[in-house]
């Protein structure tokens, strides 16, 4: 059974990701994920650059609309890229069986896909940084003035106002990212709780909903501060730690309490009172809303904080121990 994957955000695959084949284990089907490949044929006469991504084996001639399936786009820049729009899904499942593993696949598709895209921002940072932001909105106004029956546009003197905000640091998804977020998502657990709060504060900067995005980063940050001094209490033999942390219950205090604990941060503990601790009490307390700048430094201060303070991305499996 063969199933048809559309991505709402196109994928930006490094060469070595296109054609690629990953495992994903959906629910109990052990299920293929076939990318498109890279078209033998020219390139767009008007944009030699531009080469269209042909799909994988048994889908190349799929088609919509009366026109072959638009896979994606390969673009041959100094940096080549892939924007991959869709992929293919190889189910395997005997024709007696393929209704009831249908809906298996319907029932537990969307879960998996959350998770895998879920990860592959977290390991990528693909779409959390790049952003253009336009004065012109799509349902703008309009005027028109009557003149001998005849009406003509009034023009708008303000001007349109772009704002492009492009970093150089690469975020292309890499075969290793791929397969990595596969290995993660088929088994079956969930991101850490921080970093799915941190995947909520680039979903708010992706909406220039700055004031939540600052919050969000800030709630991300405290909840891994207070698991590493929690598991630093552990290792330590202190039986204490949950009275510690509530003595030092303000986030500021929970800085100072994982550098008791030993635990090296990033930048010395102080320059967090800017960074970090009072971009988060103007967004609680004060009117208005940080500027796009405070809340993408407020974002890469905590990804900084969250590789020392929780490293690891997922979940931990349950011991067999703890599943008796």
């Amino acid at each position: 059974m063969l199933g048809l994957i559309e991505f709402p955000t196109s994928l930006r695959l490094a060469p070595d990701a296109i054609g690629a084949t990953l495992e994903a284990s959906i629910g109990e089907a052990v299920c293929s994920i076939l990318l498109p490949t890279l078209s033998s044929g020219a390139s767009d006469k008007a944009d030699p650059i531009r080469y269209v991504l042909d799909g994988p084996g048994p889908a190349s001639q799929w088609e919509k609309d009366g026109k072959l399936l638009n896979w994606g786009i390969y673009y041959l820049t100094a940096e080549p890229e892939a924007h991959v729009s869709f992929a293919l899904l190889n189910v395997p499942c005997s024709d007696l069986d393929a209704h009831r593993c249908a809906q298996d696949i319907y029932r537990d598709f969307p879960k998996w896909v959350e998770v895998f895209e879920g990860y592959l921002t977290l390991l990528t940072k693909q779409n959390t940084r790049n952003s253009l932001i336009s004065s012109l909105s799509p349902s703008r106004l309009e005027l028109f003035q009557r003149t001998e029956n005849v009406l003509r546009p009034m023009p708008d003197d303000h001007g349109l106002n772009i704002e492009i905000d492009w970093l150089t640091e690469d975020d292309r998804i890499y075969l290793e990212d791929l397969r990595e977020a596969c290995s993660l998502t088929n088994s079956g657990t969930d991101p850490r709780l921080e970093y799915r709060i941190l995947l909520r504060a680039y979903e708010a900067q992706n909406k220039n909903d700055y004031r939540m995005a600052v919050i969000e980063a800030a709630s991300a940050l405290e909840v891994a501060l207070t698991s590493c001094a929690l598991t630093e209490c552990r290792n330590q033999g202190i039986a204490f730690g949950k009275a510690l942390i509530e003595k030092y219950r303000m986030l500021g205090g929970r800085f100072e309490l994982v550098e008791m604990l030993g635990v090296a941060l990033p930048s010395p503990r102080k320059e967090y009172q800017s960074l970090v601790i009072q971009p988060r009490n103007d967004a609680l307390h004060k009117a208005g809303s940080p500027t796009r700048q405070t809340a993408r430094q407020m974002i890469e201060t905590v990804e900084s904080l969250l590789k020392v303070l929780s490293p690891q991305l997922s979940e931990e499996q349950p011991t067999s121990e703890e599943v008796v």
